[in-house]
């Protein structure tokens, strides 16, 4: 997979170009068109006054420079603010590792990209059992650690969950069906469910979704 530009290197590459436009256009201008007192020099030996030019390009030099001194300051605090997010979100995750919620990493996509890098499992203690419906619901719901952002897993995610945890006797999961998310549409409508006994992905109807109760772990992204 193709890894995209650091999205940290990204954002100072942009803000040192911008620096140095504002740079070369605060240094160009002539002057601030902004009231300023004018002070009179005496009448030259032609008879007339003459403006004390000094004291105007004194205050057209210091109003550049602290315009580009608060120019400064706005890229400091915001390159800041951002490396220290990026510091805090820059940790590395291995398959099994706990997760930022007390879950456990399932998959790793490899880069982080469209905002995510990994995915979690709740941990053991939030796996419950209910139909279809009730399932979907209860994990949108779901505040672990004060952690939300929770949803049932597709067929593909379940699957990954199966491999690289159950497989590996990571996780507690139980010899039972799991419910995943994923629909398929053919003359009847199935939602497909991974049986973490003997690792079949088989399907239950409109009916028996909503009648049978199979158990659910839900996952976040992150």
């Amino acid at each position: 997979m193709r890894k995209g530009i650091n999205p940290l290197k990204k954002f100072l590459i942009v803000n040192v170009i911008v620096v140095l436009l504002i740079i070369v256009l605060t240094l160009s201008l002539p002057f601030f068109h902004v009231p300023v007192s004018i002070t009179l020099l005496p009448p030259s030996p032609s008879g007339v006054a003459e403006l004390d030019k000094p004291s105007i390009f004194n205050y057209t030099k210091n109003m550049k420079r602290k315009t580009f001194l608060i120019y400064l300051t706005f890229l400091f605090i915001t390159c800041t603010s951002v490396m220290s997010g990026h510091a805090q979100g820059s940790q590395s995750y291995k398959i099994g590792d706990k997760g930022p919620a007390g879950g456990i990493v399932f998959y790793d996509k490899g880069d982080n990209s469209d905002g995510w890098q990994y995915l979690e499992a709740a941990p053991p203690e939030f796996e419950f059992e209910a139909n279809w419906n009730s399932a979907k619901d209860m994990c949108k719901l779901l505040n672990i650690n004060g952690i939300t952002g929770w949803r049932l897993p597709n067929r593909d995610e379940l699957s990954f969950m199966y491999l690289n945890l159950k497989q590996k006797g990571l996780g507690g999961f139980s010899n039972v069906p799991y419910w995943s998310s994923t629909e398929e549409h053919n003359i009847l409508t199935f939602t497909m469910y991974h049986h973490f006994g003997n690792g079949l992905v088989l399907g239950a109807d409109r009916l028996g979704r909503g009648i049978v109760s199979y158990k659910f772990r839900a996952i976040r992204e992150f």
